[in-house]
């Protein structure tokens, strides 16, 4: 049957983006689980059409000119869904500002529990036995967890090779939660769960009646939602980020790297209007940083997967390979721009495009 693989949030208790062998799909860019590695950047100020609304009619104004400023305050702080906060904030035109401000601190809000930025991620193969032996894999509180849950199902028998009485997978595939932040991207996780807030309680007839409002300044509204969104680092020029062991691999050096000759489905999640055109293409044609992270953090106790394919530790393209293939698997790892990389970072883009594009020229997805 072979090994099959998860990628994990050890930090979050997470699981998604990749499922099955290593090796399947790997005609695909994955930038998803790139953007959902990446530090997303919100915009500081409103732009003036949402910050002033010069020559306002007076119907615009009703009595909401008197009430007073700490119960406005009151109101927004009340609100959690952003569609609601710019409907509210598009009544008065001197709310503009705070209503802006108040939809991104709930985005940034959601967001942090959508993105895997600076998260401990790992891919581990289900013949990974002996998760706690491999050092700096498992959190401290996700070790005691594993040893208590051991010690409940252990039977007095030691299991073969003195294995774990379960394997991370296993424990993964029960305990972790199935997240889908990895193939769609997290900014369309983010629209969707703003969807599902708009929709939260409402009737079949409450939700038409909402549907009506949307149409009430609906211009300021749009305007108010679409400038206070978050961007994120384009993937052609991103660097990735060891925050564990502080190396960087960026995705320049990366692309030098050719893919061709197999064509997976689709893993690019949401596009940016920032990213080349070969970053939104499925099925690149270079090697990217989603793809990239796949080999940097793989980890099984079984890597006949791996060239020369048959797992014998002492043969040299074997141990060419494994100088990076797997080395970073539990570090807590990072997406950022290139202005926004610390200066304390070993750059090791060079050593990992070389390794990895050797072991995709050993599978034909690269000449």
């Amino acid at each position: 049957m072979g090994q099959y693989f998860m990628f994990l949030n050890l930090t979050r208790r997470e699981a998604g983006g990749y499922g099955g062998k290593f090796g399947e799909d790997f005609g695909c860019n994955y930038n998803a689980v790139a953007k959902n590695l990446s530090k997303p950047t919100f915009p500081t100020k409103p732009p003036k059409e949402v910050a002033s609304f010069p020559n306002a009619h007076r119907s615009h104004l009703g009595l909401l000119a008197s009430v007073p400023t700490e119960l406005i305050d009151i109101i927004f702080g009340f609100l959690f869904v952003p569609q609601h906060v710019a409907h509210f904030a598009a009544a008065h035109p001197l709310l503009g500002s705070q209503g802006f401000s108040r939809i991104v601190r709930i985005r940034a809000e959601i967001l942090g529990g959508i993105t895997w930025h600076c998260s401990r991620v790992v891919l581990v193969g289900d013949y990974l036995w002996r998760a706690q032996n491999v050092d700096g894999l498992l959190p401290d509180d996700l070790r005691t967890d594993m040893v208590a849950l051991g010690e409940e199902l252990q039977t007095g028998e030691e299991g073969p090779d003195d294995r774990d009485p379960f394997s991370l997978y296993d424990f993964a595939r029960t305990h972790f939660r199935g997240v889908k932040y990895n193939d769609v991207g997290p900014l369309s996780a983010l629209q969707n769960i703003e969807d599902k807030l708009v929709r939260a309680g409402l009737s079949w007839a409450q939700l038409r009646t909402a549907n009506r409002m949307d149409r009430t300044d609906s211009m300021r509204v749009d305007r108010m939602l679409s400038s206070s969104q978050p961007t994120l680092p384009p993937c052609h020029t991103s660097v990735l980020c060891n925050m564990t062991k502080r190396q960087c691999v960026r995705a320049q050096v990366l692309r030098r790297v050719r893919l061709d000759g197999y064509y997976g489905n689709t893993k690019t999640g949401d596009g940016d209007d920032s990213d080349s055109d070969e970053d939104q293409n499925p099925h690149p044609s270079s090697l990217s940083i989603g793809l990239t992270v796949f080999f940097l953090t793989v980890c099984s106790d079984d890597w006949c997967f791996i060239p020369p394919y048959d797992g014998k530790e002492d043969d040299p393209l074997f141990k060419e390979m494994r100088t990076v293939v797997g080395k970073w698997a539990g570090d807590s790892l990072g997406v950022f721009g290139p202005e926004d990389v610390e200066q304390d970072m070993v750059d090791v883009s060079e050593e990992v495009a070389h390794i990895v594009g050797k072991f995709l020229q050993e599978e034909g997805y690269s000449k």
